[in-house]
């Protein structure tokens, strides 16, 4: 066969799948490179995307069909966010059967025995695209390092004032009141980010802490759970331990308050009445929102500051290039400095500062961002 016809007939194949995709290709480009490089290295969501992506080579209707319903289930969700969201979802269901999970998950027959069962029964798949109706929630406590250190940088051995918006398990800042340690992490800061996180350099923090849900509701607190690990921390028991950590917190919190609101709701910023914050926190919570959205939480946490008040912003993005005030979602979630903190305040005109970049999510490992020297020029010099 003449190569210029075999090509054509390979375009013409690609399309005819894509068009099949019911407008599911961005989503399966992404699932395609995750499944070589998936979040946290874990073999278990790496084989998991893979055979989604194998089942779309072999022209597998029905799961062709479920990326198109997951797509239509949730459009305003980046495509990253969204294959995050759909794994996160189908852990959910799976971590209240009896079959084991994620134990034998590293193997694609476990994984085909999922999905036969899936596009199988309709009441399965019903709760399945449910669930996509929710947001994903968790609460790492080591994502509160690099806002540890902001902090403490911004305002060193004093007093402060901090509302943590999407907070989810509210477990982040009651930590640091009781002086839990973080988990050990490469510094590339040149001490920078160690120092900071020195406990002796914090005063006393007064603590609000907001959510769409109570962190102590029983639907709350399972799915959070299936958004908090990845397969194989469960495995290894990360999960258990956790849990010891999360009862040493509830029985020291001190000093907070809980507020069960939407943070993009125009009617939020009332809850505060008169009160004002030095800090809005905003960790991993923006990056499922639409960009309406977002601009509509940034907005209204610039409403509970303090005149000289800071907003740190935590999340799987980088700046955007085109939009100085904006972020980028597209974003490889496995790649280096895939989990950025940035600093917005009037001294930035509120524009974001890429203070941070981390090796991701569990932030084990830290590079000075690209606005670093500029950060430290404006705050701290």
């Amino acid at each position: 066969m003449d190569y210029r016809v075999a090509q054509d007939c390979q375009d013409i194949a690609e399309k005819c799948r894509l068009d099949r995709l019911n407008g599911a290709a961005k989503l399966l480009e992404v699932i395609d490179v995750q499944a070589g490089s998936p979040p946290g290295k874990d073999p278990v969501i790496g084989t998991f995307y893979r055979t989604i992506s194998d089942a779309v080579v072999c022209g597998d209707e029905s799961v062709i069909k479920l990326l198109g319903d997951v797509v239509a289930q949730r459009p305003d969700l980046p495509p990253a966010s969204l294959a995050n969201l759909m794994f996160r979802a189908v852990q959910s269901q799976l971590l209240f059967t009896k079959d084991g999970y994620p134990h034998g998950y590293e193997t694609k027959r476990k994984w085909k025995e999922y999905i036969m069962k899936l596009t199988d029964d309709v009441s399965f798949y019903s709760e399945l695209l449910a669930t996509l109706e929710r947001n994903t929630t968790t609460t790492k406590y080591q994502r509160y390092l690099p806002p540890l250190s902001l902090i403490t940088t911004l305002c060193p051995y004093k007093d402060v004032s901090v509302a943590d918006l999407g907070c989810g398990g509210d477990l982040g800042f009651p930590g640091i009141i009781i002086r839990e340690s973080f988990a050990e992490f490469t510094d590339n800061t040149g001490g920078f980010v160690t120092d900071a996180t020195r406990f002796e350099k914090l005063g006393r923090i007064q603590l609000y802490a907001v959510d769409k849900e109570h962190p102590l509701s029983d639907v709350a607190i399972s799915w959070r759970f299936a958004c908090s690990y990845y397969p194989s921390e469960i495995i290894d028991g990360e999960d258990r331990r956790e849990k010891e950590f999360e009862a040493r917190i509830r029985v020291g919190k001190v000093g907070q308050r809980f507020i069960q609101a939407d943070i993009t709701e125009p009617s939020f910023p009332a809850l505060f009445g008169d009160k004002r914050v030095d800090f809005v926190t905003i960790l991993t919570t923006l990056y499922q929102l639409p960009d309406s959205l977002k601009v509509k939480a940034i907005s209204n946490a610039k409403k509970l500051l303090e005149d000289d008040g800071t907003i740190i912003v935590q999340d799987f993005f980088s700046k955007d290039p085109k939009n100085p005030s904006g972020f980028d979602t597209n974003i490889n979630w496995s790649g280096p400095n895939s989990y950025n903190t940035f600093v917005l305040s009037s001294h930035t005109r509120w524009m974001p500062l890429h203070v941070l970049g981390w090796n991701g999510g569990r932030c084990t490992e830290v590079w000075k961002g690209e606005d670093f020297d500029e950060f430290i020029s404006k705050f701290v010099s």
